[in-house]
């Protein structure tokens, strides 16, 4: 199972405060702080099971957060250009 939005909620939202200088309120942090809470469960879950479906589980979970880390990073990404490109055409 892969819980790729709950970390890219919050490294987008990491990334946009610090190179957009997006505000948000403490309903936002407190939403990330439980998602980050669930996903570390998952993780956990998946590193107690015995065997190697484990080990697997583990490595799709690493994975998954990394691929969502890139898509956060391209989310920002594209509004950083879209903020500072000139409007000329």
């Amino acid at each position: 199972m892969c819980h790729c939005k709950y970390q890219s909620q919050f490294t987008s939202k990491l990334l946009s405060r610090i190179f957009l200088g997006a505000q948000y309120h403490i309903q936002h942090y407190l939403g990330i702080a439980v998602c980050l809470t669930g996903l570390a469960a998952l993780v956990y879950a998946d590193l107690s099971v015995k065997g190697s479906s484990g080990q697997d589980s583990f490595i799709g979970d690493v994975l998954c957060l990394f691929g969502s880390m890139l898509y956060a990073v391209s989310n920002v990404g594209q509004e950083y250009i879209l903020r500072h490109s000139s409007r000329k055409v």
